[in-house]
């Protein structure tokens, strides 16, 4: 392909890369969601999305043997188990 069209394609492919990092604090503070000391953007639905994606990834690292439960992780996983068990009870 042509230099330009190269160039336009990694363009487009930036633009709808899964996988491409979006921060959740906010450089807004007036329109933010605190939360203990961060001011986090005001969009609920991406909030619930990485917190989710967290939550399967550590359930990915800990089901496929990447870590050993030790009293390290459980600092990381028990409040994570705490979350997940209140989504689980309010789909119910």
């Amino acid at each position: 392909l042509p230099p330009e069209c190269k160039r336009i394609l990694k363009a487009c492919y930036e633009k709808v890369n899964p996988r491409k990092a979006i921060s959740l604090f906010a450089t807004d503070h007036s329109d933010s969601i605190k939360i203990v000391n961060y001011n986090l953007v005001n969009d609920s639905e991406l909030i619930a999305k990485a917190i989710i994606t967290v939550i399967y990834t550590l359930r990915n690292s800990l089901f496929h043997g990447q870590l050993v439960p030790d009293r390290n992780t459980q600092l990381v996983y028990e409040p994570a188990y705490h979350i997940l068990r209140m989504l689980v009870v309010s789909l119910s």
